[in-house]
């Protein structure tokens, strides 16, 4: 048994959504997270519940603007008694074919942004 966080991946076509929308929609999953954590089996402060959020645009203008004005504010943490609940969002750029997410020391998702471009976007 490996002893890993659990992880929820949520996926969010923002390209029509204004960054405070994109910023709300990520407190909305932290808050909506406590229903999982009883899918955890470690319940445990070591281990983070993660929500990587995927935030979908069609435009690479829009897509770069939402990782220079919110994509850091999109990334939330909730420390309780027994469980950390962590926010990580993820910028899916589908003109320029690129991912990004924040900085961060952990993650939810154990694969790099250029791991999961190559899947998406193969070699095109």
């Amino acid at each position: 048994m490996e002893f890993r966080s659990a992880s929820l991946a949520v996926i969010v076509l923002a390209e029509e959504l204004s960054n405070d929308e994109m910023i709300g929609r990520s407190v909305v999953v932290l808050n909506s997270m406590d229903a999982y954590k009883e899918f955890d089996m470690r319940n445990r402060w070591a281990f983070p519940l993660y929500a990587n959020i995927f935030y979908i645009f069609t435009s690479s203008e829009r897509a770069f603007r939402f990782r220079n004005e919110a994509q850091e504010h999109c990334k939330h943490k909730k420390i309780g008694m027994l469980r950390t609940l962590i926010t990580k969002p993820w910028s899916i750029d589908c003109q320029g074919k690129h991912v990004a997410t924040s900085k961060a020391l952990l993650s939810g998702l154990d694969k790099e942004p250029s791991e999961i471009e190559s899947k998406l976007f193969g070699n095109a």
